[in-house]
């Protein structure tokens, strides 16, 4: 059955559904998300501006809304420029701090900062380097994709990605 006559809506995520967005990914998606369930992380505003919110207001994300209007699915993601360099360094900055510098400034919910700065360099992980290895000048960042479960739409997730690959 088409997700349209399931009375599911997609739409690009605007700054007026940012919170209501940010707490279905803490309901839905951050306690099933590996790396944070295993370092403890609970909701800080360092996740919820950061993280997630430079990514919703980009512009490039959607959600899907249930026949009553509810989040039941959202897939959050930034377009990354290799021409915006004020980013770079943003995104950079905690790979490149010692963590006696960044420690201080986070909320306690964050202590294991460096330990996911760790991890994301042991497993290489960084969307800069991609752009001469690609070839490329746009890379879009994916940071997560959730669909509710109790939702019972089967697929969603799938649908979310797709329609914001076009």
């Amino acid at each position: 059955v088409p997700f349209e006559k399931q009375g599911i809506v997609f739409k690009v995520i605007d700054n007026e559904m940012i919170p209501a967005v940010l707490d279905f990914m803490w309901e839905h998606f951050m306690p099933d998300e590996p790396i944070s369930r295993s370092l403890g992380t609970s909701r800080n505003w360092v996740v919820d501006e950061l993280y997630f919110g430079e990514a919703l207001k980009d512009g490039s994300s959607i959600a899907a809304l249930d026949k009553d209007g509810q989040i039941i699915g959202a897939r959050i993601g930034i377009k990354k420029l290799r021409s915006k360099w004020t980013s770079w360094i943003f995104d950079r900055l905690p790979f490149n701090l010692p963590t006696w510098m960044i420690t201080p400034l986070l909320p306690k919910e964050m202590n294991n900062l460096p330990t996911m700065v760790k991890l994301f360099t042991l497993l290489g992980y960084d969307v800069w380097k991609m752009f001469n290895q690609l070839g490329c000048d746009l890379i879009y960042e994916d940071k997560a994709v959730c669909s509710a479960r109790t939702s019972g739409v089967r697929g969603l997730g799938t649908e979310l990605c797709r329609r914001t690959e076009n």
